[in-house]
C-alpha cells in the first residue's frame, strides 16, 4: 500500500482582501488538495494583515509584518512552511524573492547549490 504523504504547508506574501491574484492562487492550491495556507503577510498594514490572516484561518502567531520576519520565524519552527507564494504587485516581487531566497530556492535536493538569484 502506498505511503500517505503529509500535506504541504505554505506561506503567502500579498494576496490580501483586495487581491484577485491571492484568491486565484489559494483556490488553485485548494483544488490541488495537497497544501494548506498556514502563514503569511497579507497587507502592508500589520493590523489589516492580521485580520485577513484570521479570515483565512491563519493563526495570529503566523501573521507576519514583513517577509524577513516570516522567513526568520518559520525557519525556527518544526512545522515550518514548505514554500512561499508571492502575490504582491510585480514591482514588489524582487524584494520578496531576495528576502526569501534561502527559503524558497534551496530545497533539500539543492542544498549547497548556488542560488538562481544573481
Amino acid at each position: 500500500m502506498a505511503e500517505k504523504r503529509r500535506r504541504l504547508r505554505y506561506g503567502m506574501i500579498g494576496g490580501g482582501s483586495d487581491s484577485s491574484v491571492g484568491v486565484i492562487h489559494r483556490n488553485a492550491l485548494r483544488l490541488n488538495n495537497e497544501a494548506d495556507l498556514v502563514a503569511g503577510i497579507f497587507s502592508h498594514n500589520p493590523d489589516k494583515s492580521k485580520k485577513i490572516a484570521e479570515d483565512l484561518g491563519v493563526t495570529e502567531d503566523r501573521a507576519y509584518a514583513t517577509p524577513e520576519e516570516m522567513v526568520a520565524a518559520e525557519l525556527k519552527r518544526e512545522d515550518k512552511i514548505d514554500f512561499v507564494v508571492i502575490c504582491t504587485p510585480n514591482c514588489y516581487h524582487y524584494r520578496c524573492i531576495i528576502c526569501t531566497d534561502t527559503y524558497i530556492y534551496r530545497p533539500s535536493y539543492l542544498k549547497g547549490s548556488k542560488s538562481i538569484i544573481p
